[in-house]
């Protein structure tokens, strides 16, 4: 396997743990360049590396998908590896997907599988008991998403997202209709380089949007068993925050997919719903 073949980008506002992962990461050969996107005033947060991998790209955006694209002018190798900066993985996480991107074609996405850091668990279950059959019978009535394990990797007719249990697949790589942000290698001259998150706040339905403007290409994106990636349990939504951080995500996410009918409009009343009461209580 030729080295430098891969760079490295990742959105960062500077957490502590980045340095983790930038050691892991330097010591890999398959890697010719690591950009770390960081606002100006959060430089100081990661540690002076005396190596001529690592690269800080100055941003004057706090915002993940606009300090993502001002990296990309900068790649001059075939394949790109986006990771977020809170994650970790085995030393032959990078090669195993390197591997599968080159196996699959040029035309190709690949995600791994996500299991969480703190007891290293599955994070996306398609295992069932009572409560999980009557919440997955609403999700198809209402959202009009496969019961099965069909829903693995698909978006729901209300624009939610299902996430890929490997215990349920039934090879090597499955193909998706979304790959999680969090981490994903594809060529480089695949990167979508126009910003198509223009809102504030956190990056709600982010992935599910570059995952559409991906398929939009003509590009095939898979999930790999065997690559394994672990990072914290996604948040659930409770603050008002959160609550209206996702619903200006999720309506970007249906305004670029031109997704409009009545199952996003009653997904949508209902986080409404939840927002006023928020406010009142």
């Amino acid at each position: 396997m030729k080295t430098n073949q891969i760079t490295v980008v990742i959105a960062t506002l500077g957490k502590k743990n980045i340095n983790k992962l930038l050691k892991k990461l330097i010591d890999n050969n398959l890697i010719k360049e690591i950009l770390i996107s960081i606002p100006n005033s959060k430089n100081k947060i990661i540690d002076n590396y005396k190596n001529k991998k690592v690269k800080i790209v100055k941003s004057k955006f706090k915002h993940q998908v606009k300090q993502r694209i001002i990296c990309y002018k900068k790649i001059k190798t075939k394949y790109t590896l986006l990771l977020d900066d809170d994650v970790s993985f085995n030393s032959n996480f990078i090669l195993d997907l390197l591997k599968t991107n080159i196996k699959k074609g040029n035309n190709t996405v690949i995600g791994p599988i996500y299991y969480n850091n703190k007891n290293l668990q599955k994070i996306h279950s398609m295992d069932m008991n009572l409560q999980i059959v009557f919440k997955r019978i609403l999700q198809s009535v209402i959202f009009g998403i496969d019961f099965s394990k069909k829903r693995m990797g698909k978006i729901s007719k209300a624009g939610t997202c299902y996430g890929v249990d490997p215990e349920y697949m039934n090879e090597d790589c499955i193909k998706v209709e979304w790959i999680p942000g969090g981490c994903m290698m594809l060529r480089t001259k695949n990167l979508i380089s126009k910003n198509y998150f223009n809102v504030k706040g956190k990056a709600y339905c982010e992935d599910l949007i570059q995952s559409y403007l991906l398929r939009k290409k003509k590009l095939k994106l898979y999930i790999c068993k065997k690559t394994k990636i672990y990072t914290d349990i996604p948040q659930k939504l409770i603050g008002k925050d959160d609550l209206k951080d996702y619903l200006n995500g999720h309506y970007l996410f249906c305004k670029h997919s031109n997704l409009f009918n009545f199952r996003v409009s009653i997904w949508r009343a209902y986080l409404n719903l939840k927002l006023l009461l928020s406010k009142m209580f």
